[in-house]
């Protein structure tokens, strides 16, 4: 069940605890849990009786006299420096100001507007900010300057100070710094009144708080379903309950999958927020953002809430979590080890630290968070499912087997936990009772959803025996039951189990997305699924097109407008239009911010069809160039390494197309990707317990890549970096396979395995046993580092995929630190690692 909490990206889970603001106020406590992070949480702690911050944004100089340009800067020193001064207040040091507003391409506006402003403020995490401007009026010089609430951009204060000579502005600024400090005190002592106020008496329905209390207590033993009976409850014995409202949207969107139910439920609680405590109005605004699928809004105002709240647990907790969601898994075990601290007895801390911890492969601390966990809630069934999901991700299928069991001892309802039991029973390849298990779980189920969940679980489990017709039937079946969600369906379009009807299941597919209202439309998040499976079967692709542009007409989140536009340029380039780059006419800051968060989304589809794209173009291969060079310097400056590495494959796979075959390998070092042509393969082998089983490459690991008998050359057709091996193997269902790259490198040095894979996975180096991973996913190109040692010489990488049935396969890369290739590794058994021309077509 805690899969649900963790699909953070597109329904922005935000979980907070169950008291009034006055009353979860956690004291600072000396920690029992230690992690990762011991200074970092101390910071934290400290950090609890911080200052409110006030950033001093910028002065326009409105004198006619360039001479006083220099002002702009030393009013704000100025009044940093006197603000400084106050034992309440933190001013947000010029350097940092400065350097925000560069990130923000600000430095060099002579006017900033109050909104470009607030978004630098933000950024800088203040309370409140400060701009202004300063001119001439007579022989006067005139500083006028107006304090704003970083929140909601509201006017706290409009000061100015005139002086005669200019000599007196030291005189001025001093007065402007006493008028701005009795503004910043005065608002301060407002909300401290009303966030006392409105915490104190959140509903004036005892009733209705009572049910609000024990919907929170199930929300927080991951019982959603009994959750959101009592939040119903609560609001329709008070309308006007805010966190009732942010609480039954939130499950709505992540039980139901009902986005539309839950927008509806947020902008009504939005129209009672004035009212709410600054903590209810953020979290309702942070949701808001997060369904908008506005990313950068959502992260400031988590942000936010734990400045203004530095001393509470679940502050750290929801940052932490969003931070998951976006696989910033180091950053996130900062704050998530601080909750636990704060709070030594928040359980839901210690859920999120097990699967941080699990991801950056530390699993003794996975084991030890979740085994807290399971202490703190003994009788509950999460903390033994959560637990089993770390056991089989490791490999450890009969420890997790017993982990879902406990769960479903403690709560034979729970019903996540039966259907995590199926896939442990499948992978131990008792497929037989994994069968019976399912329909037996089909019968037992009430709810329509879950039934059609259970049937997807059935359907697979006959695709695992190779049977097609069967497992077709199911998730037909399981379409029927519920028409709302399109998993099924993508499952038989996807895997092509009935490839004639395919064109009329998409086209029906959109009819149901035209018959959506333009906010449902603006935002549909299974859109992306929807233009790959057309891509896949290229149908409908002018329909696609017309599509793609009412969206993002709709649509204004940057990072969802730049995934428009670029699939939009593949279905022009499927359709042999000559428009590819102008799609593109997003401002630089929109695709900067876009590019922060693009490697969380489903991109394995987006750069295999872009691959596919590329191969068949026709046009002008220097105007695309100049494309790519542009998405890859541009990815490089906000430090996406991944899509780095991606456009700069592209860029090597044009230079040679274009017969430029040194200027190819030099590109395709930086990166890192060994070239497909110098990987060995040996398979494929059975799937079924093909994970555990040894087969010969396994046995004698430290052969040769060149031995006979064991492995062959292949190449799956595509130069992206990305190794389909169900292509490869030509396999369509069930299969296990070797793959061995050879790397040479000119001294011993320190190198990082960047891997990405969408199947369970082992990895050797040099013969020795790296990690072993049991994962269903998005292959996305780093998903997952390993740090090795190079020796001198000849160094072997041997990949083992294990597939039951669906997309196999993998990236991998060999690279620094930093994530740039290391100088002098040579791939492959001889030097000779570039594609010919005619393996590309």
């Amino acid at each position: 069940m805690k899969k649900i909490l963790v699909i953070l990206f597109l329904y922005g889970l935000l979980i907070q605890s169950c008291k009034m603001d006055s009353e979860r106020r956690i004291k600072l406590t000396d920690g029992t849990f230690n992690g990762l992070a011991t200074r970092k949480v101390a910071t934290i702690q400290l950090a609890a009786a911080r200052k409110r911050s006030i950033a001093v944004i910028h002065l326009t100089n409105e004198t006619n006299n360039r001479a006083l340009d220099w002002l702009q800067n030393g009013i704000v020193e100025m009044l940093g420096n006197d603000l400084a001064q106050s034992r309440q207040f933190y001013v947000v040091p010029t350097s940092m100001t400065q350097e925000a507003m560069q990130q923000l391409n600000l430095t060099d506006s002579d006017h900033i507007s109050r909104d470009s402003a607030q978004v630098a403020a933000r950024q800088l995490r203040a309370y409140a900010f400060i701009i202004g401007r300063y001119c001439m009026r007579h022989d006067s010089l005139v500083i006028e300057t107006e304090l704003r609430r970083t929140e909601d951009n509201a006017l706290m204060g409009n000061q100015s100070a005139q002086g005669l000579r200019l000599e007196n502005v030291f005189i001025m600024v001093d007065q402007l710094t006493r008028a701005l400090r009795n503004d910043l005190q005065q608002s301060l002592r407002q909300s401290a009144n009303l966030e006392l106020e409105t915490a104190a008496r959140p509903t004036e329905s005892i009733e209705a708080y009572k049910a609000y209390l024990q919907g929170l207590e199930y929300y927080e033993m991951v019982q959603f379903r009994k959750a959101l009976g009592f939040f119903e409850q609560s609001l329709q014995l008070d309308s006007t309950f805010v966190a009732a409202y942010y609480y039954t949207a939130l499950i709505q969107s992540q039980l139901n999958n009902d986005l539309d139910r839950a927008r509806e439920l947020v902008a009504r609680g939005l129209r009672h927020s004035e009212k709410a405590s600054l903590r209810d109005r953020l979290s309702l605004r942070c949701l808001d953002a997060s369904l908008r699928g506005d990313v950068t809004q959502a992260l400031a105002y988590y942000q936010e809430i734990c400045d203004f709240y530095p001393e509470d647990a679940t502050a750290f907790l929801n940052l932490g979590t969003f931070l998951y969601g976006l696989q910033r898994y180091e950053e996130a075990i900062d704050y998530l080890e601080a909750a636990a601290n704060l709070n030594p007895n928040y359980k839901t801390a210690y859920n999120m630290l097990g699967y941080t911890y699990a991801q950056l492969y530390k699993v003794d601390l996975a084991r030890k968070a979740l085994k807290t966990y399971a202490k703190l809630a003994k009788e509950e069934p999460n903390p033994y499912d959560s637990l089993g999901d770390i056991l089989i991700r490791f490999g450890l299928v009969d420890e997790a087997l017993e982990a879902y069991r406990q769960a479903i001892k403690n709560d034979p309802t729970f019903w996540a936990s039966h259907f995590n039991t199926l896939i442990a029973l499948v992978e131990k390849g008792k497929v037989e009772e994994a069968e019976i298990s399912a329909l037996d779980l089909i019968e037992k189920v009430e709810r329509n959803s879950d039934k059609a969940n259970a049937l997807i679980y059935l359907a697979q489990i006959q695709l695992v025996k190779e049977d097609k017709e069967a497992a077709l039937k199911y998730f037909q079946q399981s379409a029927e039951l519920d028409p709302r969600s399109q998993t099924a369906l993508t499952f038989i379009v996807q895997l092509k189990l009935d490839p004639d009807n395919n064109e009329a299941r998409l086209r029906q597919w959109l009819q149901q997305i035209k018959a959506l209202t333009p906010e449902e439309l603006a935002n549909y998040h299974q859109l992306t699924i929807f233009v790959a499976l057309c891509l896949e079967n290229e149908v409908l692709l002018p329909e696609l097109d017309s599509l793609l542009i009412e969206c993002d007409r709709l649509i204004t989140a940057p990072f969802r407008k730049t995934i428009l536009a670029a699939f939009r340029q593949i279905v022009h380039i499927y359709q042999g239009k000559g428009d590819f780059y102008s799609l593109f006419r997003l401002s630089e800051e929109n695709r900067r911010e876009a590019l922060k968060y693009m490697p969380s989304i489903m991109w394995e589809f987006y750069w295999h069809y872009f691959y596919r794209a590329l191969l068949r173009s026709t046009g002008d291969y220097n105007e695309m160039k100049e494309f790519i060079v542009a998405q890859r310097d541009l990815s490089r400056a906000v430090g996406n390494i991944p899509f780095d590495a991606q456009y700069s494959n592209i860029l090597a796979v044009i230079e040679t197309l274009s017969g430029n075959r040194s200027s190819a390998e030099k590109i395709r070092s930086h990166t890192g990707l060994a070239n497909e042509k110098d990987w060995r393969f040996s398979g494929s082998y059975p799937a079924m317990q093909g994970f555990y089983l040894k087969f010969a490459p396994e046995k004698n690991l430290s052969a040769s890549a060149s031995s006979n008998g064991i492995w062959r050359d292949g190449f799956d057709g595509l130069p992206d970096g990305y190794l389909n091996l169900k292509a490869i193997f030509e396999r369509e269902f069930g299969l296990t396979g070797y793959a061995r790259l050879t790397v040479h490198s000119p001294k011993p040095q320190p190198a990082c395995i960047r891997m990405g894979s969408n199947r369970p996975f082992k990895l050797w180096v040099n013969n020795q046993p790296l990690v072993t991973l049991f994962q269903y996913t998005q292959a996305r190109m780093d998903e997952n580092l390993f740090w090795v040692k190079l020796r001198a010489g000849s160094n072997s990488i041997v990949v083992k995929v294990n597939s039951l049935f669906g997309p196999t396969g993998f990236y991998l890369r060999v690279t620094d630190k930093n994530g740039y290739g290391l100088p002098g590794i040579i791939f492959g058994e001889d030097e000779t690692d570039l594609l010919s021309d005619a393996s590309m077509q």
